[in-house]
């Protein structure tokens, strides 16, 4: 069976036509004169199994391709450049404080949108759209972040606590688990964000302070960032779905170098040297691993495995600095 489709028109009318319910059932080769008409407009055939299928995925993949767009990029340097003059004037604390506030208001608003399940059965694009979604949701926010991070003296340090914290923990929900877990991945983001900022401007204490700050995840339980958001001990990792957004296909480090890729473009504002993020996010990361490991072992479970009674190792996330060693 073949179709020629042409592409190149709007999205928006694909997805119309999609959601339709267009059904194509002819069978058979194109005509000459067809052949001659998608020769002259450069177009391409191709070959399906089915009509239904295919609109059905062309349908997903156009909604994602729409919905993953980032905000327009001078909207955007326009509200980090406003995020760094409130910052940098305390009489315009509060319009700061307005600008994150809106922010955070649109990332839940989001997870909230996107909570509900497909109809249709999971593929990985599902996944991978998701997570460009929440991305460009949280881009905003996490660059504000950084800025907050490098550039702050503490007193904005209880300000991205709550906001890390509010957006860390959802109710239980139904649906396919990778992305019901994905929706505290804005979270992520941004404690990795306020995190290298930290670390860029050497504020060990408060990066130490955000580290293990206390996370209510219900029950009277509290966990600390490290233990919650951080690489394997974060809910989105289960069964490490990272792997399906990685060019390599599979690697241990998935979620990591993933994030290695993301904030690579989100630290423009305050890492200025290229050759300084790579050893800058791995330190952040090696830091993380070893607060989890002070937090999780005592000195007792150390000695323990040093000495190689019974198990001679303790577990713990880390990143990709891990092929260094």
């Amino acid at each position: 069976m073949t179709l020629k489709l042409d592409l190149r028109s709007n999205p928006q009318a694909v997805s119309q036509i999609t959601q339709g319910g267009l059904r194509r059932r002819d069978t058979g080769k194109l005509s000459a004169v067809a052949n001659d008409l998608v020769g002259h407009r450069a177009g391409r055939v191709v070959t399906i199994d089915g009509a239904d299928a295919f609109f059905e995925r062309l349908d997903t993949l156009v909604s994602a391709q729409a919905d993953a767009q980032r905000p327009n990029p001078r909207s955007t340097e326009l509200l980090v450049a406003s995020a760094k003059k409130f910052f940098a004037r305390p009489e315009f604390r509060i319009q700061l404080e307005e600008l994150i506030g809106d922010e955070q208001r649109r990332i839940d608003q989001h997870v909230v949108a996107a909570s509900g399940q497909p109809g249709a059965g999971w593929s990985d694009d599902l996944f991978i759209s998701a997570v460009a979604r929440y991305e460009a949701r949280t881009e905003i926010l996490a660059r504000i972040f950084g800025i907050l991070g490098r550039y702050g003296t503490g007193e904005e340090s209880r300000t991205a606590l709550d906001v890390i914290l509010g957006l860390s923990v959802r109710e239980a929900a139904g649906g396919f688990t990778a992305l019901i877990n994905l929706r505290t991945y804005p979270a992520v983001l941004l404690f990795y964000a306020y995190g290298i900022g930290l670390l860029k401007a050497r504020r060990f204490e408060a990066l130490f302070e955000l580290l293990t700050a206390p996370i209510n995840v219900g029950r009277d339980n509290s966990k600390a960032v490290v233990s919650h958001l951080y690489l394997a001990t974060w809910e989105g990792m289960e069964n490490d779905p990272w792997r399906l957004v990685h060019e390599l296909k599979g690697p241990k480090t998935a979620l990591s170098d993933h994030l290695h890729g993301v904030f690579q473009q989100w630290t423009s504002d305050y890492i200025f040297a290229t050759n300084e993020f790579t050893s800058l996010f791995e330190h952040f990361e090696l830091l993380a691993t070893l607060a989890y490991i002070t937090l999780a072992s005592d000195k007792a479970g150390l000695q323990a495995a040093l000495g190689g009674a019974g198990r001679d190792f303790l577990w713990t996330p880390i990143g990709r600095a891990a092929w260094h060693s």
